[in-house]
Protein backbone atom coordinates (compact mmCIF):
# COMPACT_ATOMS: atom_id res chain seq x y z
CA UNK A 1 0.00 0.00 0.00
CA UNK A 2 1.22 3.63 -1.01
CA UNK A 3 0.44 7.17 0.63
CA UNK A 4 -2.52 7.05 3.17
CA UNK A 5 -2.94 3.43 2.98
CA UNK A 6 -4.47 3.36 -0.61
CA UNK A 7 -2.94 0.81 -3.47
CA UNK A 8 -0.05 1.95 -5.43
CA UNK A 9 -0.64 1.69 -9.11
CA UNK A 10 0.55 -1.60 -11.01
CA UNK A 11 0.42 -5.21 -10.88
CA UNK A 12 -0.31 -7.43 -9.41
CA UNK A 13 -2.51 -5.63 -7.35
CA UNK A 14 -2.62 -6.37 -3.30
CA UNK A 15 -4.62 -8.50 -1.55
CA UNK A 16 -7.43 -8.13 0.92
CA UNK A 17 -9.43 -10.80 1.81
CA UNK A 18 -8.23 -12.78 -0.54
CA UNK A 19 -9.27 -10.58 -3.70
CA UNK A 20 -6.93 -7.83 -6.03
CA UNK A 21 -7.75 -4.74 -4.27
CA UNK A 22 -8.44 -2.05 -7.68
CA UNK A 23 -6.14 1.02 -7.30
CA UNK A 24 -9.96 3.39 -7.30
CA UNK A 25 -10.76 1.16 -4.41
CA UNK A 26 -11.10 3.17 -0.97
CA UNK A 27 -8.71 1.55 1.79
CA UNK A 28 -9.89 2.57 5.16
CA UNK A 29 -7.20 1.50 7.82
CA UNK A 30 -6.76 -1.83 6.86
CA UNK A 31 -10.29 -2.56 5.34
CA UNK A 32 -11.21 -2.04 1.94
CA UNK A 33 -14.63 -0.17 1.43
CA UNK A 34 -15.64 -2.60 -1.86
CA UNK A 35 -18.68 -1.38 -2.77
CA UNK A 36 -16.86 2.32 -2.90
CA UNK A 37 -14.70 4.89 -4.78
CA UNK A 38 -11.82 6.88 -3.77
CA UNK A 39 -13.36 10.08 -5.01
CA UNK A 40 -9.97 11.90 -5.39
CA UNK A 41 -8.82 8.69 -7.24
CA UNK A 42 -12.06 8.92 -9.51
CA UNK A 43 -11.30 12.64 -10.11
CA UNK A 44 -8.10 11.87 -11.16
CA UNK A 45 -8.75 8.33 -12.95
CA UNK A 46 -10.99 10.67 -15.17
CA UNK A 47 -8.78 13.71 -16.02
CA UNK A 48 -5.71 11.67 -16.48
CA UNK A 49 -7.48 8.79 -18.74
CA UNK A 50 -6.16 6.37 -15.93
CA UNK A 51 -7.22 2.53 -15.61
CA UNK A 52 -9.79 2.93 -12.93
CA UNK A 53 -7.95 -1.16 -11.78
CA UNK A 54 -4.34 -0.92 -12.22
CA UNK A 55 -4.26 3.37 -12.12
CA UNK A 56 -1.63 3.20 -15.07
CA UNK A 57 -2.34 5.16 -18.42
CA UNK A 58 -4.23 4.01 -20.96
CA UNK A 59 -3.08 6.28 -23.57
CA UNK A 60 -0.25 3.71 -23.83
CA UNK A 61 -2.78 1.29 -26.03
CA UNK A 62 -4.92 2.80 -28.68
CA UNK A 63 -8.20 1.52 -26.77
CA UNK A 64 -9.74 1.13 -23.52
CA UNK A 65 -13.09 -0.66 -22.25
CA UNK A 66 -15.62 0.37 -20.20
CA UNK A 67 -18.91 -1.05 -18.42
CA UNK A 68 -22.62 -0.21 -19.53
CA UNK A 69 -25.68 -1.29 -17.97
CA UNK A 70 -29.19 0.24 -18.60
CA UNK A 71 -28.09 3.00 -20.59
CA UNK A 72 -25.68 4.32 -18.39
CA UNK A 73 -21.44 4.37 -18.05
CA UNK A 74 -21.03 2.68 -14.45
CA UNK A 75 -18.68 4.52 -11.88
CA UNK A 76 -15.41 4.02 -11.91
CA UNK A 77 -13.96 5.06 -15.31
CA UNK A 78 -12.34 3.01 -18.11
CA UNK A 79 -10.07 0.06 -18.10
CA UNK A 80 -7.01 -1.42 -19.78
CA UNK A 81 -8.28 -4.79 -21.48
CA UNK A 82 -6.48 -7.01 -19.50
CA UNK A 83 -8.02 -5.16 -16.47
CA UNK A 84 -11.66 -5.17 -17.42
CA UNK A 85 -11.50 -9.15 -17.96
CA UNK A 86 -10.12 -9.61 -14.56
CA UNK A 87 -12.09 -6.88 -12.98
CA UNK A 88 -15.12 -8.91 -14.69
CA UNK A 89 -14.20 -12.15 -13.15
CA UNK A 90 -13.48 -10.23 -9.61
CA UNK A 91 -16.08 -7.82 -9.04
CA UNK A 92 -19.60 -9.09 -8.13
CA UNK A 93 -20.76 -6.19 -9.92
CA UNK A 94 -18.86 -6.28 -12.58
CA UNK A 95 -20.41 -9.83 -12.90
CA UNK A 96 -23.98 -8.63 -13.03
CA UNK A 97 -24.91 -9.63 -17.01
CA UNK A 98 -26.71 -6.85 -17.26
CA UNK A 99 -23.08 -4.90 -18.01
CA UNK A 100 -21.85 -4.70 -21.31
CA UNK A 101 -18.39 -4.26 -22.28
CA UNK A 102 -17.71 -1.77 -24.94
CA UNK A 103 -14.15 -0.86 -26.12
CA UNK A 104 -13.71 2.90 -26.47
CA UNK A 105 -11.41 5.33 -27.35
CA UNK A 106 -10.64 8.84 -25.27
CA UNK A 107 -12.67 11.20 -27.67
CA UNK A 108 -15.59 9.60 -27.26
CA UNK A 109 -15.48 10.15 -23.41
CA UNK A 110 -14.96 14.17 -24.50
CA UNK A 111 -18.30 13.33 -26.17
CA UNK A 112 -20.47 12.01 -23.17
CA UNK A 113 -19.92 8.79 -24.92
CA UNK A 114 -22.50 9.51 -27.51
CA UNK A 115 -20.61 7.25 -30.08
CA UNK A 116 -20.65 4.33 -27.50
CA UNK A 117 -24.07 4.33 -27.17
CA UNK A 118 -24.59 4.79 -30.73
CA UNK A 119 -22.98 1.57 -31.55
CA UNK A 120 -24.74 -0.20 -28.46
CA UNK A 121 -28.20 0.10 -29.95
CA UNK A 122 -26.95 -0.74 -33.76
CA UNK A 123 -25.58 -3.64 -32.28
CA UNK A 124 -28.87 -4.10 -30.70
CA UNK A 125 -31.09 -2.97 -33.78
CA UNK A 126 -29.11 -5.69 -36.17
CA UNK A 127 -28.87 -8.49 -33.51
CA UNK A 128 -31.82 -8.01 -31.39
CA UNK A 129 -29.29 -8.28 -28.23
CA UNK A 130 -26.51 -6.54 -26.56
CA UNK A 131 -23.18 -8.74 -26.53
CA UNK A 132 -21.30 -9.17 -23.04
CA UNK A 133 -18.35 -7.76 -25.17
CA UNK A 134 -18.68 -4.66 -28.11
CA UNK A 135 -15.12 -4.04 -29.82
CA UNK A 136 -14.38 -1.42 -31.83
CA UNK A 137 -15.24 -2.00 -35.19
CA UNK A 138 -12.24 -2.40 -37.65
CA UNK A 139 -11.40 1.02 -39.02
CA UNK A 140 -9.23 1.28 -42.37
CA UNK A 141 -6.97 4.11 -42.96
CA UNK A 142 -4.64 4.98 -45.73
CA UNK A 143 -1.71 3.52 -43.54
CA UNK A 144 -2.75 0.19 -42.92
CA UNK A 145 -5.48 -1.75 -45.14
CA UNK A 146 -4.31 -4.88 -44.78
CA UNK A 147 -4.54 -7.05 -41.68
CA UNK A 148 -1.48 -8.96 -40.14
CA UNK A 149 -1.37 -12.16 -41.53
CA UNK A 150 1.44 -14.94 -39.94
CA UNK A 151 3.93 -15.59 -41.92
CA UNK A 152 4.66 -19.20 -43.58
CA UNK A 153 8.24 -20.40 -42.96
Amino acid sequence: MGEYGQPEPGWPRPLAEGLPVPWIAPVIGDRVAWAALNAARLREAEQDWLCQVCGFYLGSAPTAWIAVSQGEVAAGGAMHKKCMLRAGAWCPELRDMSYVFTEVVQSERDSGWEAVFARLEAHEDQHGQLPRFLPLPVMHNTTCTTPRTRMSR
